[in-house]
């Protein structure tokens, strides 16, 4: 199954991104666990602090220079793109 994390601090954020996961996953018909995680140590060890919010996926972390959180569309395509055969493909974001 599929493993995708929303990393922030800002709670509105968070649930934003988190409603945008859950539409995209349905969308493409994939079964997916999403988490968050605001720990200040966790985000500071993937040197993720200054470019909230993040996702990250099966390890990999994306995350974009908007401080606006995730949309569906944006999640579908990154999905799209980087889910691949029930893995998700070795790109950099």
């Amino acid at each position: 199954m599929l493993r995708i994390t929303v990393l922030d601090h800002d709670i509105e954020r968070m649930r934003t991104c988190e409603q945008a996961i859950h539409l995209a996953i349905k969308e493409l018909g994939l079964k997916a666990e999403v988490t968050v995680n605001c720990e200040p140590p966790y985000l500071s060890r993937l040197d993720v602090w200054e470019k909230l919010p993040a996702l990250e996926i099966e390890g990999l972390v994306w995350n974009r220079k908007s401080v606006k959180a995730f949309t569906k569309e944006e999640v579908v395509e990154l999905l799209r793109r980087h889910y691949k055969d029930g893995q998700v493909s070795n790109g950099s974001g």
